[in-house]
């Protein structure tokens, strides 16, 4: 059957195939472009409220199609232009939801950018720029919770960009978890066909201490 990018990458928001997969001139991520739910932004110092309701939905997966990926956030916040400190690395190609997150499997081009992903597996995450304006609703309650505000939002009318952060606002306090990897690196890769070789080289000295062994089992029960 023919294998085509969309194909692919279906397979692997279903788990089929791994992330990152390198598919022609690109690779196709796994990224997490929003959280919903209580969350915190410390450089704000404010509890933020982002409903399921208005992200988990056919509407805001259809507005992620093509929003671009970047490394880090530009200080503006948003893309005014894009060049050396801000890259485009690749955009959002499949936007799907996985329990209370928007998640995407995304195109991204570079083979540093993979790299760089692999490498720091587990300390790699992502971050969304939304933007709202006066009609996108939503209210904010001052020193809430003692020094901190308390946001909630409404709905935003620009998904500007998904940045590439070593820790985002949707991981919750935990671990870095926006980026999936489940492709295996270069030397898991050969530790992996070390195994194979080892396995393959001990097989028939095993099997020879096997027959021994049931041999000798077999003299003391005759004993």
């Amino acid at each position: 059957m023919l294998l085509t990018e969309i194909e692919a990458a279906k397979q692997i928001r279903d788990g089929q195939l791994p992330s990152p997969y390198q598919f022609s001139n690109m690779w196709l991520v796994n990224l997490r472009i929003t959280g919903t739910g209580m969350a915190y932004r410390a450089e704000e110092k404010e509890f933020v409220w982002r409903s399921p309701k208005t992200y988990l939905n056919p509407q805001f997966l259809e507005r992620c199609a093509g929003v671009p990926v970047i490394i880090d956030h530009p200080e503006s916040k948003t893309l005014e232009d894009v060049g050396e400190r801000s890259r485009i690395i690749g955009t959002v190609m499949l936007p799907y939801i996985r329990g209370d997150e928007v998640w995407g499997v995304c195109r991204i081009y570079g083979q540093e950018i993979i790299d760089y992903i692999q490498k720091a597996r587990g300390e790699v995450s992502t971050s969304p720029s939304v933007v709202f304006c006066g009609a996108s609703g939503g209210a904010e309650v001052p020193d809430v919770m003692g020094e901190d505000n308390f946001f909630i939002e409404g709905t935003p009318f620009l998904i500007d960009h998904i940045a590439l952060v070593p820790l985002g606002v949707w991981d919750k306090g935990g671990k870095p978890s926006g980026v999936e990897v489940t492709t295996p690196t270069a030397e898991e890769q050969l530790a992996g066909m070390v195994r194979e070789v080892i396995d393959a080289a001990c097989k028939p000295a095993l099997e020879k201490l096997e027959e021994i062994s049931g041999r000798l089992a077999q003299l003391e029960k005759e004993g």
